[in-house]
């Protein structure tokens, strides 16, 4: 899940997983999806709120070939690079 709220009257990025959609496991698109609002919260000086409950990554020939661990490494990526 991917969301902006306001918490105290001050914008913020919420990034959470979604434990009834896959059992909470991140894919290629989530992956991809976090890390561009990741950036983009960064970019516009948004802080970010993240809530947890990740197994890991969606085990699979397709999620392999399709090249998890560099998704999965873009989200990390996105994480350090972020200054707020």
């Amino acid at each position: 899940i991917c969301a902006m709220a306001r918490l105290d009257g001050r914008v913020v990025g919420i990034v959470a997983s979604q434990p009834l959609a896959l059992a909470g496991v991140l894919d290629i698109h989530s992956s991809e999806k976090a890390a561009r609002f990741v950036q983009t919260c960064d970019a516009f000086n948004i802080p970010l709120v993240t809530l947890v409950d990740v197994p890991g990554f969606l085990p699979g020939v397709d999620q392999e070939h399709g090249g998890i661990i560099r998704h999965g490494a873009k989200l990390l990526y996105a994480y350090c690079n972020a200054t707020v």
